[in-house]
């Protein structure tokens, strides 16, 4: 890992930017910290990727300070200045896929399956994937457990015997997964992890957003769908209601779009569910009962956990006293 400083104009603050470690060995990475000298002395992280040698980076590190100096991009009001870098990102999807990889993810996109990984991991991984591909293509009213590891064992190539409990427990979640979403309104869909990696679903839903409302879940399709994540578990004590501002928001930009949205979690239950009630009682103004038994009509499984009840609670008064 470097460490470089940039000096910049009196605007500016000095620019630590340090070199980071890349998955692909042709591009260079750093991660800078641009300040503002304003009397609130805002800063922000900026991820930046470079072909070449190191030298080029130096020079193009350089050029990108003077550039946005110049620009009057670097002090203001608020974070207002921030909007420059966000409108010109110019890293290919790979590139900001890999910025976005999470540590502690059960089920990520097929090309980073495996990656730094135990050998069972990895099997698992391998399992779970071509198992939701067996159960699609398989009448699942007559097969049983047997022919499923069979199956598996032909395509993975290994003995299964060792991941019988795992296959089982996985065909029963994903039976679970694999029902259709639920529409809870005309542009909007509550659904599964299942539901969240069906492309063929999403599309012919015209679905174009994705609210992914868990730590666990990858997001499939970065390339094809504009993605919000709330990175939270499915505890108590987890904190929803701070987030739902902004899920209302993201939603709201959907429904302009013409465009539908899929909100999920795991299964569809709680955590993605909680966050559909929520946008229900401040869209459509209905008190927690009516959006909880609407989405219910829709969704019989759905069932916030005790705390997530309570902050729905604390939401509704919320919206009350607006």
């Amino acid at each position: 890992m470097a460490l470089l400083t940039l000096h910049r104009t009196p605007s500016i603050s000095t620019t630590p930017a340090v070199r980071l470690e890349s998955v692909s060995p042709v591009r260079v990475r750093y991660l800078l910290i641009v300040s503002t000298l304003n009397e609130k002395h805002e800063s922000l992280l900026l991820g930046m990727d470079f072909p070449g040698s190191n030298r080029s980076v130096l020079q193009a590190l350089h050029g990108c300070c003077e550039r946005a100096v110049r620009g009057a991009v670097i002090p203001g009001c608020g974070l207002e200045w921030a909007q420059h870098y966000r409108e010109n990102v110019e890293s290919d999807q790979h590139c900001l896929n890999e910025w976005a990889a999470m540590t502690g993810l059960e089920s990520v996109r097929k090309y980073t399956a495996g990656r730094s990984s135990s050998n069972r991991e990895s099997v698992e991984r391998e399992i779970k994937a071509q198992l939701r591909d067996i159960m699609t293509t398989e009448d699942l009213e007559n097969i049983t457990s047997k022919q499923v590891r069979t199956s598996l064992e032909t395509r993975i190539g290994i003995d299964m015997k060792d991941y019988k409990e795992y296959i089982d427990n996985e065909m029963m979640v994903t039976m679970a997964q694999m029902d259709k979403p639920s529409r809870i309104l005309d542009y909007l869909f509550l659904g599964s992890e299942w539901n969240a990696a069906n492309f063929e679903e999403l599309q012919k839903n015209n679905v174009g957003y994705i609210l992914n409302v868990t730590m666990e879940i990858d997001n499939f399709f970065p390339e094809s769908f504009t993605y919000m994540n709330i990175r939270v578990y499915d505890v108590e004590a987890t904190d929803l209601l701070s987030h739902w501002n902004n899920t209302y928001m993201f939603i709201s930009e959907a429904r302009k779009s013409g465009q539908a949205i899929l909100v999920h979690c795991k299964m569809g239950v709680s955590r993605s569910a909680s966050t559909v009630i929520a946008y229900l009682m401040k869209q459509q103004g209905w008190t927690l009962d009516h959006a909880l038994n609407h989405v219910r009509e829709r969704r019989p499984i759905v069932q916030p956990n005790e705390g997530f009840l309570k902050q729905l609670h604390t939401y509704s008064g919320i919206l009350s006293a607006r």
